[in-house]
């Protein structure tokens, strides 16, 4: 095997080349992951090549089982001595070694029905894509499992760090997440489930509850996840209209957002707003408060339901009270000020567009109680949360509460407290 050559597991997981830059390397197809690397001193065998220094030119194995890297420099490491087999007549065959390569990355001297010789290989198994795109009720999507929009331009994944993020394939960017802020250094979140109660629940692994979409309950009760083609994730029944929805950045190229031509504008363009401040949609039917333990919430004003919070979603502000003030930059970013001069960007619309600018972007408010970053009759970003319509009056619908569940099955702590429900 010379530079340049590629030798493949019989059901292509696993890769073995000899690389043009002299590095001779094994690695997994599913995450590319290398067992081992002489150039690079990763796990390579028996200490070879003294990492960076070595330049493999050849990967050879005589007839006995002797397996031999040559480097461009003549010198010759042997990495395994073989066995050798002689004749016992002139009319007997002599056995040929060869070398094998199987499908879990484990390099094989074989000869005479047996391995002679075990390379290495990694022992953990490969991140794990769920098929389809759909988590339906019951199920869990642990860490390092992804689902995919039906396009497969969207990707969901629950990382090891403990984070969730839904990433959007045009350019690797998250589209939408739970963001926890290096503020859970002992037991991150280790998986998500879509429980049967209906509600989106993000556990530790110890069964603490550190996010939930808040929406268990009879209305909720057997509802799918559905990972769409737009870049949001939704939360419906028996494939009806969403329930609840993610929102987010959406895709590269956003379509034009009509709904929202004749949306209020709630903060122009570098404006802020401070604490205690509400601000009303056009028919007063949902309200933005910025209350006083520093969360900006958006209410719905039929059942006082909470449709949105950033503390919900960005887990690191739920025990920090950095909020003073509250805004949309020049650039089209939504802002938190402290009263020490601090910025914490809360969404970053600049980082993900493929725009020159998004200078002049405002902050929206539609009567069906979702924000919107706006510029030019596009959404650059839009809020998540409950997208059902208000329950009818004298119905015995439950309604919805403030980010709590109606049921919490599985983990008995929650680890947050909820955003306050605004005064009546």
């Amino acid at each position: 095997m010379t530079k340049g050559q590629e030798r493949f597991s019989r059901n292509k997981a696993c890769v073995l080349t000899l690389q043009e830059d002299g590095d001779l390397l094994l690695y997994r197809q599913c995450d590319k992951v290398a067992i081992f690397s002489v150039r690079h001193g990763l796990d390579s065998p028996q200490g070879l090549g003294n990492g960076s220094d070595a330049f493999v030119s050849q990967l050879a194995i005589d007839v006995d089982g002797a397996l031999h890297v040559n480097e461009a420099t003549q010198y010759r490491e042997t990495l395994f001595l073989g066995i050798k087999t002689p004749a016992k007549s002139s009319s007997d065959n002599i056995t040929l070694a060869d070398l094998r390569l199987s499908d879990d990355c484990q390099l094989c001297v074989f000869k005479g029905g047996a391995c002679l010789w075990f390379g290495h290989a990694k022992t953990y198994p490969c991140p794990v894509t769920l098929a389809g795109s759909v988590l339906k009720s019951g199920q869990t999507l642990s860490a390092g499992q992804s689902l995919y929009s039906p396009r497969h331009n969207v990707k969901l994944t629950m990382e090891n760090n403990g984070n969730l993020w839904l990433r959007r394939e045009c350019d690797k960017k998250i589209a939408w997440g739970i963001l926890l802020g290096g503020v859970l250094t002992m037991d991150i979140p280790s998986e998500i489930t879509m429980q049967v109660d209906g509600n989106l629940a993000l556990y530790n692994s110890n069964k603490v509850l550190v996010w939930d979409s808040g929406t268990a309950g009879r209305k909720f009760a057997s509802a799918d996840l559905r990972i769409n083609n737009d870049g949001t994730l939704c939360i419906a029944k028996d494939g009806s209209r969403c329930l609840w929805t993610s929102g987010g950045y959406g895709v590269c190229d956003p379509l034009y957002s009509k709904t929202f031509d004749d949306a209020k504008v709630i903060l122009e363009s570098g404006k802020r707003l401070t604490r205690n401040s509400i601000i009303n949609s056009t028919r007063a039917t949902c309200s933005l408060q910025f209350q006083v333990d520093g969360d900006v919430v958006l209410y719905r004003e039929c059942d006082g339901a909470a449709i949105f919070s950033f503390k919900k979603e960005m887990v690191f502000l739920r025990n920090m009270d950095l909020l003073h003030e509250f805004g949309i930059s020049t650039h089209g970013d939504l802002e938190a000020y402290g009263l020490n001069g601090t910025v914490t960007t809360l969404r970053n619309v600049t980082a993900r567009m493929r725009w020159d600018t998004t200078d002049g972007a405002d902050l929206r408010l539609h009567d069906d109680c979702v924000l919107c970053i706006y510029r030019n009759g596009t959404c650059l970003w839009i809020s998540s949360g409950l997208s059902y319509g208000c329950p009818l009056v004298n119905s015995t619908e439950p309604s919805a509460v403030s980010f709590q569940s109606e049921h919490q099955s599985v983990a008995p702590q929650r680890m947050f407290n909820a955003p306050r429900q605004p005064a009546n």
